[in-house]
């Protein structure tokens, strides 16, 4: 038997201890619960941190979504595929993950910034942004090292003609002091 939970529809029921301290579901009592903005679009979850503890999720628009359902309890270690663009998650009594195919509440993901493409975790199916590089970049190094390499060939050759002409100046007849 498992002594630290038990399944426990809180619509219906409410959870308790019996008198050896293990978590009992007393029937036909509504159990502790949530109310939710039902003038927004929402399903019914558990917080990540407390599968006990029921909260109302709101669809968010993410920019790449997880792609993974866990379970909870004894099957935490459990997990089944779910494309939360258009899903999302939830438990069986049993704790067992479920994908819940919903086309108005899409599940959890991230927000990334830039330019991205999406992955997720091969192992939790939690969403990764992946940065993309922009070919603007690689213009812009090319452009700068083109102009350095244009700087370096004009003054190579302004400091040949230069040469050149002091060349020319020296070996001139009219540039030798006269006597006279």
């Amino acid at each position: 038997k498992n002594t630290s939970w038990v399944s426990c529809d809180g619509a219906k029921n409410r959870c308790g201890l019996a008198q050896d301290g293990s978590p009992v579901c007393v029937a036909g009592h509504r159990g502790s619960g949530v109310n939710c903005n039902k003038e927004r679009s929402f399903y019914c979850s558990h917080k990540a941190d407390d599968p006990t503890t029921a909260i109302c999720k709101y669809p968010e628009e993410h920019s790449c979504y997880n792609t993974k359902c866990h379970g909870i309890y004894n099957n935490s270690h459990l997990l089944v595929d779910c494309p939360q663009d258009h899903a999302h998650c939830d438990v069986l009594p049993s704790g067992l993950p479920l994908c819940v195919p919903d086309s108005r509440n899409t599940g959890e993901g991230i927000l990334c910034m830039g330019k991205y493409s999406c992955s997720a975790d091969d192992t939790t199916g939690d969403a990764v942004c992946n940065g993309k590089r922009d070919m603007k970049d690689l213009w812009v190094v090319l452009a700068v090292a083109l102009a350095v390499v244009v700087i370096m060939i004009t003054i190579c050759v302004v400091k040949r003609r230069s040469k050149s002409a002091d060349r020319q100046f020296l070996l001139a007849p009219s540039s030798y002091p006269s006597d006279g």
